[in-house]
């Protein structure tokens, strides 16, 4: 069986101000704590550089706009990134979403044994960890904005040698000069606020 990218239809997984609200809480724990989970990165059209407390919302943005305009002021920087890993202990009540939108899915046959929640903020074109293959299915699911999605076939993607996860030529201007954009087996999956793309394993 062919596998592709599909988009699943809008459903509210989480509002803009609980998501907000929680990165907020999250500046302060991590100041505090330095906690190794959930882990936290950062990115800037320099590339990924050392997470501080600038890089988080923090209450006086008033929301995500707001955030936005400070952090690209604060950095000089227009593309800018917030990447926080196994974040699943945001709240019960945003699994149990999570698992709503999984259902579709799972009832297709399709299940997992462990569920890690991922949160991306920011305004970028291209995410900083570039092309890449992993070994888990994901789903992306769009809280504000739009997120386009770019897929390959496993051939059309040769492998780093230091990281076979990762592909050759992954950053934004090296698979355009490598003519990966324009390929006829390049999928593009647009998502909209309320949306999600479903992306099978490897």
């Amino acid at each position: 069986e062919k596998e592709q990218c599909l988009l699943i239809e809008e459903m509210a997984l989480i509002e803009e101000a609980e998501l907000f609200d929680y990165l907020c809480n999250l500046r302060v724990e991590w100041v505090t704590t330095k906690k190794s989970t959930p882990v936290v990165h950062f990115a800037t059209t320099k590339g990924e550089i050392q997470v501080e407390e600038l890089a988080f919302p923090r209450s006086s943005d008033d929301s995500f706009k707001g955030y936005q305009s400070r952090v690209s002021h604060d950095y000089n920087s227009l593309t800018t990134l917030l990447y926080v890993r196994n974040a699943s202990p945001l709240s019960r009540h945003l699994r149990d979403k999570v698992e709503k939108v999984l259902a579709p899915i799972w009832i297709s046959g399709r299940r997992w044994n462990r569920l890690e929640i991922e949160v991306y903020v920011g305004r970028y074109s291209w995410t900083a960890i570039g092309i890449h293959r992993e070994r888990c299915a994901n789903i992306h699911h769009v809280v504000s904005g739009n997120k386009e999605m770019l897929s390959w076939p496993p051939r059309a993607l040769e492998a780093n040698p230091l990281r076979s996860d990762v592909a050759l030529g992954g950053s934004s201007e090296e698979a355009a000069s490598a003519g990966l954009l324009i390929r006829p087996d390049c999928t593009k999956t647009v998502a909209r606020r309320g949306q999600a793309i479903y992306i099978p394993s490897k």
